[in-house]
């Protein structure tokens, strides 16, 4: 704003030094002029948290919430376990339909929760959340595209060895099964995979899955 042949000077908040109004302007939230702009720009590549930036969880504590819930989600199988054992129901068929509903309870254990609470027990017990990149709480279409993307190679790898067992015989179905048995280790390197481009993303903690779906996990406030 001109007043007279005067020009209103506001402070740059990063280098502190005076400037024309017409050449500040805001970045994060904070009022910087360009040599100001660069210094914040610089700081946010190198992963430095910026102001009024919602709080990421460290590797540590994301990794404690990712074993809460792998604990709950094969804890089934312990208890098929026993029962099967007990009422001898250990047979190829039996054993491909409960393959095939433990993965489909996976699916809908990441989906479904992320949808109603923004997160898995393993998140909320954390005191994590998943939300959009502008904060927002992400919608059930989102959570049900993240749950696609983390578990769903794995999920698909697990199914497709259940069809095999369902439908075909038993000998037909444990040929084919020991052939194509190397597909079970691709959703393990893409778990790891998934995770370590999160672990190594230093601005937002971002896996695969993350980045397809438009979200991030922070600190719940």
């Amino acid at each position: 704003m001109e007043t007279g042949d005067r020009q209103e000077m506001l402070r740059c908040e990063i280098t502190g030094k005076l400037f024309p109004a017409d050449e500040v302007v805001i970045v994060f939230g904070q009022q910087v002029s360009a040599e100001g702009k660069a210094i914040l720009l610089s700081r946010y590549q190198s992963g430095e948290r910026m102001p009024g930036e919602m709080d990421r969880p460290n590797a540590i504590r994301r990794t404690i919430c990712v074993l809460i819930d792998f604990l709950i989600l094969i804890s089934p199988l312990f208890v098929f376990a026993i029962y099967g054992v007990n009422i001898n129901l250990l047979k190829w068929h039996y054993t491909a339909i409960v393959q095939v509903a433990l993965t489909l309870g996976e699916f809908f254990y990441f989906a479904e929760l992320h949808a109603w609470f923004g997160g898995t027990v393993g998140k909320l017990v954390g005191g994590l959340r998943v939300v959009h990149l502008d904060g927002t709480p992400i919608s059930r279409k989102t959570a049900y595209a993240r749950a696609l993307i983390f578990p769903g190679p794995s999920a698909i790898i697990a199914l497709i060895f259940a069809s095999i067992a369902i439908f075909l015989s038993p000998i037909t179905a444990y040929s084919i099964a020991r052939t194509i048995h190397p597909l079970r280790y691709v959703g393990l390197i893409w778990f790891l995979m998934d995770g370590l481009v999160g672990f190594f993303d230093r601005n937002r903690q971002r896996a695969v899955h993350d980045r397809v779906a438009g979200t991030r996990v922070i600190v719940k406030n």
